[in-house]
């Protein structure tokens, strides 16, 4: 079979290791690397991701990017982007993206991605640990096991100290903390739209269940007692501004807690009583309230790991993706991801 052909799209500390990933595993030949910044344009791939000198150059030109043959497009980015998703899947090329694409159907950019899918006869879909895992995969997968479930709790506990995101960093911390008033008015607020609507909602979905309402159903922060700097972007949190945050949503059938995702996260560990202090905590928690009740509680091992296993969980999609029908995907559509070639061991 021939290697399929892939566009690793937007570099930075998850495009890095899907370059090495991608380059190393026979399944794949990668044909295209593409940069957000101008200032990578030209560069050898390889020499970018740090694992040397591939003779391929990354491009920060989208027409030049889109003109490549390839049969599928690994996207990173903190957002879906639909208007640049549209212009990919028209050109023919099947996308799995880490931002927001895990179960469109009700959001508003559907119906526009969904015919540009179609349109180019390839397929589109989300791929990550949160949604991608924690509250969709992991929780369904986990439900096979018992039956009668009556809520599904989830939770996300990380530490961002050493994270090298200079966006995700700026716009999680550093801001005033919001009041109780604002906190009051957030809380409850009904919204059936974003990632963790997706999760809840795709879960719903493989019970034969509706979701009656989406809600923020928790909000907390907790605030610098010094000035922090992150020594992975260089971001400064002054004393008294957000150094971590806590939000819980919840998804709802006929009016009760059906399906909650909890997520923490702190840019440094200790910051109180309440919030994680311990490096070796596992970071994830999922709750299967069924008969027997099932719980798992995983780790993987700090949030350097965690960029690692986002990143192999998009490049183990792509064949599944590849081979499904046109279209927006979801994980109920595709089988199981599984490591293949790259979970064999280097030596026995």
């Amino acid at each position: 079979m021939k290697p399929y052909r892939v566009i690793q799209w937007y570099t930075g500390a998850m495009g890095a290791l899907q370059v090495g990933l991608l380059h190393r595993d026979p399944t794949f030949n990668l044909v295209g690397v593409v940069a957000y910044s101008a200032d990578k344009h030209g560069l050898d791939a390889g020499e970018v991701a740090g694992i040397g000198p591939i003779d391929l150059s990354i491009t920060a030109d989208v027409d030049e990017a889109l003109a490549i043959e390839a049969d599928v497009v690994l996207i990173n980015g903190n957002t879906l982007q639909p208007e640049l998703l549209e212009r990919i899947l028209r050109s023919g090329k099947n996308v799995v993206t880490i931002s927001g694409a895990y179960d469109l159907t009700e959001e508003p950019e559907y119906e526009r991605l969904e015919a540009a899918a179609l349109a180019g006869g390839v397929s589109l879909t989300g791929g990550g640990n949160m949604p991608g895992l924690l509250n969709d995969v992991l929780p369904l997968f986990m439900s096979g096991y018992t039956s009668g479930v009556q809520r599904i709790w989830t939770r996300e506990r990380n530490c961002h100290d050493v994270y090298a995101s200079y966006a995700t960093m700026a716009a999680f911390y550093g801001h005033p903390p919001p009041s109780d008033e604002q906190i009051a008015g957030m809380i409850g607020a009904s919204s059936r739209t974003g990632i963790y609507f997706q999760a809840a909602r795709l879960c719903a979905r493989a019970f034969g269940l509706e979701l009656s309402d989406f809600q923020l159903t928790n909000f907390e922060v907790a605030t610098a007692p010094r000035d922090i700097d992150m020594p992975g972007t260089g971001v400064r949190i002054a004393k008294g501004t957000v150094a971590a945050r806590r939000y819980e949503y919840t998804g709802f059938v006929d009016g009760k807690p059906w399906h909650s995702v909890e997520m923490e996260f702190t840019a440094e560990l200790g910051l109180g009583p309440q919030w994680k202090s311990d490096p070796a905590e596992p970071e994830f928690l999922v709750r299967v309230d069924g008969d027997p009740p099932l719980e798992v509680t995983w780790g993987c091992g700090g949030i350097l790991n965690l960029i690692k296993l986002n990143a192999a969980r998009m490049v183990n999609l792509a064949s599944a993706l590849i081979a499904a029908k046109p279209g927006c995907r979801t994980i109920l559509d595709l089988p199981s991801g599984a490591a293949g070639v790259l979970g064999a061991p280097i030596s026995r």
